[in-house]
C-alpha cells in the first residue's frame, strides 16, 4: 500500500546546488551551523577535479543554480576556477556566501567577469557586538570595508543577520546599517540548533528543518558527503564521489522526505491540539533572489509604501510549510496582507494583496494558506 507521504519529489530534476567546499574559515562564529573555523583543513576529500565534476554532472541533469560556502569559500585555492566553470557549464545563477573579509581583487575581478552574486552574514552595527558572535576582532571593520568594495564595483549583495544571545536585539539596526551602505535584500534568521549552534539547545534535528529539504535542493560538502540540505547533517543520502545521479536514485532521499513530512504532519497536529497554533518553519537558506521572492508573500513596511521581503513583525498564523524559504520571511506573518484600514496607501496595499496569493504550483496549495490570503 502507498502512503501519502509517497507523494515525494526525490526523483525530480536537480534545480539548486550548495557547496560547501572548505570546512575551514578564517571567524569562528558561535552559531555556526558548519563548525568551521581557523583550525580546520583548507581543503577536504573532494579536490578541484571531483568539484568540477559533480558541477559538470549537476548540470547535465538541468541545474543551473550554485552556491559556494564554507567555512569561508573566499579561503579556497580554487574557488575562482570553480565558478569560471560553473559560468562555462551554463548556470544561469551563481552565488558566493562570505563573511567579506577577504575578498581580493582577483577574487572581485572574477564575481564581476561571471555575474557573481554574493551573500554575506551580519551581526550588528555595533563592532563589539559583531565581534562576540565572529570571536575575531577586528572582523567588523574588514567585513564593512569588503561589502562597500563589491557595493562599489557593482556587485549584487544580499545580507543575513542571524540572532543569537549575543546580539538579541540588534537586528533592525543592523538592517539599518546595510541599507545606508547599500545593501537592499536583508533578512533576519535565528540561530538553529545544528553544528556549533547546537550548544545550549535541546531540539530535535528534524525541528530545524524548513520542510524543503531536497525538493531539487543538495548539498554536497568538502568531505564528499551530500545532505539534503545544509541543516540536515543527521541525514547523509550518498557521497559525491559515486555520481549526483547515483545519489538522486538512492532511496534514502525519498525515505528522508517520507520521514520529514511525517514529522512536521506530527507536529502540525500536536500544534493545533495544544492550541499553540502552527508555528512558522525555519528559513531554508539560502535561496536565489527569485525562489526568495516566491517564498513570501510582501510585508509592506509602516514607514512607507516600500514594500519589503523579508520583513519580520510580530506574531504568527501563517502556515508556510511549502515555502522554499520560510520564516525570517514568515514570522511576519499577520499584517502581510494588511487591510485597506491599516493605513498603508492604495497603491501599497494593492502590490501586497496582489503578490499575497501562493504559489500555485506549491504542493500544499493555496488552501494551505488562508491566512497570507488577500482578504
Amino acid at each position: 500500500m502507498v502512503t501519502p507521504y509517497s507523494v515525494s519529489t526525490s526523483r525530480q530534476g536537480l534545480s539548486f546546488l550548495w557547496l560547501e567546499i572548505t570546512p575551514k574559515c578564517n571567524l569562528e562564529c558561535i552559531h555556526c551551523y558548519a563548525d568551521s573555523g581557523p583550525r580546520r583543513h583548507l581543503v577536504g576529500q573532494m579536490r578541484i577535479d571531483d568539484w568540477l565534476t559533480v558541477l559538470s554532472d549537476s548540470a547535465d541533469l538541468g541545474c543551473q543554480e550554485v552556491q559556494f560556502i564554507g567555512g569561508e569559500p573566499t579561503l579556497h585555492p580554487d574557488l575562482a576556477r570553480m565558478i569560471s566553470f560553473a559560468s562555462t557549464r551554463g548556470y544561469k545563477f551563481i552565488e558566493v556566501f562570505t563573511n567579506a573579509t577577504n575578498v581580493n581583487d582577483g577574487l572581485l575581478n572574477v564575481f564581476l567577469k561571471h555575474t557573481v552574486h554574493v551573500a554575506i552574514s551580519f551581526y550588528s552595527d555595533d563592532p563589539e557586538t559583531h565581534e562576540r558572535v565572529t570571536k575575531r576582532r577586528g572582523s567588523f571593520a574588514r567585513t564593512v570595508e569588503g561589502v562597500k568594495r563589491m557595493l562599489a564595483a557593482g556587485l549584487s549583495i544580499r545580507a543575513g543577520i542571524i540572532e543569537t544571545n549575543e546580539n538579541a536585539g540588534h537586528a533592525q539596526n543592523a538592517r539599518l546599517f546595510l541599507e545606508r551602505m547599500g545593501v537592499s535584500e536583508i533578512r533576519v534568521d535565528f540561530q538553529r540548533g545544528v553544528g556549533r549552534g547546537a550548544a545550549g539547545l535541546s531540539s530535535e534535528p528534524m525541528s530545524e528543518l524548513c520542510g524543503e529539504c531536497w525538493k531539487g535542493k543538495l548539498c554536497v560538502t568538502s568531505s564528499g558527503c551530500a545532505y539534503p540540505c545544509v541543516f540536515s547533517r543527521f541525514a547523509k543520502v550518498g557521497m559525491a564521489k559515486s555520481g549526483i545521479t547515483t545519489i538522486l536514485a538512492d532511496e534514502r532521499l525519498t525515505d528522508f522526505r517520507v520521514d520529514l513530512r511525517r514529522y512536521q504532519d506530527q507536529k502540525r497536529i500536536e500544534s493545533t491540539d495544544s492550541g499553540t497554533g502552527t508555528p512558522c518553519n525555519p528559513i531554508c537558506s539560502p535561496c536565489s533572489p527569485d525562489q526568495f521572492k516566491r517564498c513570501a508573500p510582501p510585508v509592506l513596511d509602516s514607514a512607507s509604501p516600500r514594500v519589503l521581503y523579508g520583513a519580520q513583525s510580530a506574531g504568527s498564523g501563517c502556515d508556510p510549510i511549502c515555502s522554499p524559504c520560510g520564516p525570517g520571511v514568515f514570522k511576519c506573518a499577520p499584517g502581510r496582507c494588511a487591510p485597506k484600514s491599516s493605513g498603508y496607501s492604495s497603491e501599497a496595499y494593492a502590490a501586497a494583496s496582489s503578490a499575497c496569493q501562493p504559489d500555485q504550483s506549491s504542493d500544499c496549495g493555496p488552501q494551505r494558506f488562508p491566512k497570507c490570503n488577500p482578504r
